[in-house]
């Protein structure tokens, strides 16, 4: 109300100045003042809230359904990846981190896979990677041999990057992996260092993950989305986080479903496969 007497006033003044001389003589009709004052209520409307949700964590059984059908695929193996564990995001963008020639022939494998994977049903429809050189290969070999239009590879810039591992970056992947799994089924978190490595939880990447997926749900529907990772620990945390009703075992779950170079899983709502040659393992 005050809102609209306010405007009102504004209205008059405006009406009156030209004619301070007379004044007296200034009649407004009601016509006018309607025409001004009309749109008031539109002015003073509140807009509605915005609606949106996060993707559940884990799926609730029976009464959750994804709107897309989704494949995770950890990269081939790279020029370093069997000398060294590289999870600094600008790292891995440098030449050595690039695929080698059987990290390639795994991607190409791997494509004609989901290409004649029970008559193509998981052909993928869109590309989605981390901004890694391997990820950035991959994406580019699935798009061409899939004939994907460059409009459906889509990079991510921060929440599919594999997770941190933080002092312990760059040292022999075997024994960096194990010396994880300890941190992190003791609920720990890496060193920092000084490089600029993040330090991350199962936790960190969790959070980022859910984001990834509820971005992916809002944006799609009934696509068939390749999630290409750098590394073998972030799908396992992404399928963990999923299907893990129990907290305490999450982390467990997580190296449990750890994949190797070139390996995939699909999920939807309804549990998750193995995507192999010889058979379709569901568990």
């Amino acid at each position: 109300m005050n809102a609209n007497l306010t405007m009102i006033r504004a209205v008059l003044i405006l009406l009156v100045l030209p004619n301070l001389n007379g004044l007296r003589d200034v009649k407004i009709s009601r016509r006018a003042l309607a025409k001004y004052t009309l749109p008031i209520p539109l002015l003073l409307q509140q807009p509605k809230p915005a609606t949106a949700s996060l993707f559940p964590f884990p799926i609730p059984a029976d009464s959750f359904d994804t709107k897309n059908t989704y494949v995770m695929l950890a990269t081939g193996s790279t020029i370093s990846s069997s000398e060294r564990l590289e999870t600094n995001p600008l790292f891995l963008t440098n030449v050595e981190n690039k695929l080698s020639e059987f990290g390639r022939e795994q991607i190409v494998n791997a494509t004609t896979l989901l290409e004649s994977y029970e008559e193509g049903v998981l052909s993928p429809t869109i590309v989605k990677f981390p901004t890694a050189r391997a990820t950035e290969e991959a994406a580019d070999i699935v798009a061409n041999l899939a004939n994907i239009g460059r409009d459906r590879v889509v990079p991510e810039f921060t929440f599919l990057d594999g997770r941190g591992a933080g002092d312990l970056n760059g040292g022999n992947p075997t024994t960096v992996r194990s010396m994880l799994r300890e941190i992190d089924e003791r609920g720990d978190r890496p060193k920092p260092t000084i490089d600029g490595t993040p330090n991350e939880t199962l936790e960190d990447v969790r959070i980022r993950l859910r984001q990834v997926l509820s971005v992916l749900e809002t944006q799609y529907a009934g696509e068939t989305i390749l999630l290409i990772f750098a590394d073998g620990l972030t799908p396992g945390v992404l399928l963990a986080s999923c299907f893990e009703a129990n907290s305490n075992e999450f982390a467990k779950s997580s190296w449990n479903l750890f994949l190797n170079e070139g390996e995939m899983i699909a999920f939807d709502a309804r549990g998750w496969s193995r995507i192999e040659h010889t058979k379709n393992e569901d568990v």
